[in-house]
C-alpha cells in the first residue's frame, strides 16, 4: 500500500488497453461507470496505452482531481 495524506491508498491498474486522449471527465466517467468505483476516494488509478509507452494515473485528493501522464522509452 502506498499512504498518501496518512491513509491507505490503493493503486488500481486498468489491464485492457484505454484511449488516453481522455481528460478528467472521460477518466473520471470510465471509472465510475466500466470499473464500478468511486473517483473520489483517494486511491490512484492506472491507465496504458495500447503500445504500453504511455500510462496515465487519475487522483482525487482533497483540492480536486490530478491526471499525472508519463512517455516511457525503450525498456
Amino acid at each position: 500500500m502506498i499512504t498518501l495524506g496518512g491513509t491507505a491508498t490503493k493503486v488500481h491498474l486498468a489491464t485492457a488497453a484505454t484511449d488516453l486522449r481522455r481528460g478528467y471527465s472521460g477518466l473520471y466517467n470510465l471509472i465510475e461507470h466500466e470499473f464500478g468505483g468511486e473517483p473520489m476516494s483517494g486511491h490512484l488509478w492506472v491507465f496504458a496505452n495500447k503500445r504500453r509507452d504511455m500510462v496515465k494515473v487519475f487522483w482525487w485528493d482533497d483540492g480536486g482531481m490530478c491526471i499525472l501522464g508519463k512517455r516511457l522509452h525503450e525498456g
